[in-house]
């Protein structure tokens, strides 16, 4: 496994918008160039979210080169408005085309309200920062023991 791109928020982000055309951005990667055959792993974690209202699902996508690639999480409100949920984790293995790929996520609601992507300080006292991180696919492919015929394998 190699490590493509990585970066991390430390501030808290507040989505209001509606729909997954106009979806706020929440935090995105550094381009890449990938050669065509290059399989990926994009993974996305947040330590918490809240919401403001009742009624909306809270939607997050991933994106590459500014379009959407597919809801990677959502979730509806519970019956009260709440200020802070459990955290947030996706994962998504894709082979992208040949060129510069940047890949972010974006957040957006259902209806009119506010839903928030924890991202917090990195010296502690509170979340931890929200992150995005791209890697190959790890070549790694463990063994069967009785199929190993005395090498060791170690996980």
């Amino acid at each position: 496994m190699l490590e493509l791109a990585y970066a991390q928020k430390v501030t808290d982000t507040e989505c209001t918008a509606t729909s997954e055309a106009t979806a706020d951005l929440i935090l995105a990667a550094a381009a890449i160039n990938l050669g065509g055959s290059t399989t990926i792993i994009v993974e996305f974690v947040a330590t918490a979210w809240g919401q403001s209202s009742t009624s909306p699902n809270s939607n997050l996508a991933l994106y590459d080169n500014g379009s959407s690639i597919g809801i990677a999480w959502s979730s509806r409100s519970r019956s009260t408005p709440f200020a802070e949920e459990g955290g947030v984790f996706f994962r998504r293995r894709l082979t992208p085309s040949a060129g510069s790929h940047t890949f972010d996520v974006r957040g957006y609601v259902s209806s009119a309200s506010t839903f928030t992507v924890a991202g917090g300080p990195v010296d502690g006292g509170g979340d931890l920062p929200c992150w995005i991180r791209i890697t190959t696919e790890s070549e790694f492919v463990p063994r069967h023991p009785a199929h190993d015929h005395g090498s060791v394998t170690i996980f």
